[in-house]
């Protein structure tokens, strides 16, 4: 089983053209994630690379630091900061992304099986109108989304059901984006190897509910217009792989593969290839 959960990984890997992310306007960060332990206080840095594709065809790096605390007994506290750096043919832009807090609550069922349930904010910290460039090139999304999540993992195996409530309009001057609410279904499995090895499979369905609106054209009489197809059906499958070195240090990896692209990219999430690396220490 664990060699053909390994040769899965590899397949997938070497013959999709990448083409995703996940979303991501927040919502995929809440909840466990296949693998993860349960009860250790986390402290991560991260670094994701991707590419939009396509005729704008921007480059995006960030780095996020990410912390998970327990407060309580059981619950966790979450937050993550990010850093990012965007560049395409009409310019460079970098600062502070959107913060995401959040917290997250688990009740076991058995001594396999437990439901997390999970609620946070997605705060527009990151700028939105750098150099007078369009919302893609932006560090952050302009609104102030809540973030609601429940998981339900048994032994190996975990799904979920998320809802990111979109908190208004961005404030950029050439989209004036807003974003349709995010529905969102997961499923996972992960697989523990020789040598603290973990690897991870996610399916991920993101619908967006309603279309986008942006400010409208000059010969229109409203002041925005809906993005006919931005209400747009997401799928994307997730590798995932982690190295534990110790009990308190840690190296990640993931890697988002298409099953259904997003045929608009008004908010900038779209990926032709995605990459992210990582180091965690418990503390």
């Amino acid at each position: 089983m664990k060699k053909i959960f390994v040769l899965m990984l590899i397949v997938v890997a070497i013959n999709i053209p990448v083409e995703a992310q996940c979303s991501d306007a927040g919502i995929c960060s809440l909840g466990k994630s296949p693998g993860a332990e349960k009860n250790d206080d986390l402290l991560s840095v991260n670094y994701s690379f991707g590419k939009s594709g396509g005729d704008d065809n921007l480059n995006f790096n960030s780095i996020s630091i990410s912390s998970r605390i327990s407060i309580f007994e059981e619950t966790n506290l979450y937050i993550s900061i990010p850093y990012n750096l965007i560049d395409g043919p009409l310019g460079s832009v970098n600062g502070i992304g959107d913060i995401i807090l959040g917290i997250t609550q688990p009740v076991e069922i058995s001594s396999e099986s437990s439901v997390n349930f999970s609620i946070g904010m997605k705060l527009a910290t990151g700028q939105v109108n750098v150099n007078d460039l369009p919302q893609p090139y932006q560090p952050g999304l302009g609104s102030n989304d809540i973030l609601l999540g429940v998981d339900y993992s048994i032994e190996k195996y975990s799904v979920g059901l998320g809802y990111q409530v979109s908190g208004g309009r961005s404030a950029n001057k050439i989209n004036g984006l807003k974003r349709g609410d995010d529905l969102l279904f997961k499923a996972g499995y992960s697989e523990q190897l020789s040598n603290n090895i973990n690897l991870g499979l996610e399916m991920l369905i993101i619908k967006r509910l309603q279309n986008s609106s942006v400010i409208a054209s000059l010969n229109s009489n409203s002041l925005y217009a809906d993005l006919d197809g931005s209400d747009q059906l997401q799928v994307n499958l997730l590798g995932k792989i982690s190295k534990k070195f110790s009990d308190s240090f840690s190296l990640n990896g993931e890697i988002a593969l298409p099953l259904k692209k997003r045929p608009v990219n008004v908010d900038g999430l779209k990926r032709s290839f995605s990459l992210s690396l990582g180091v965690a220490f418990s503390i």
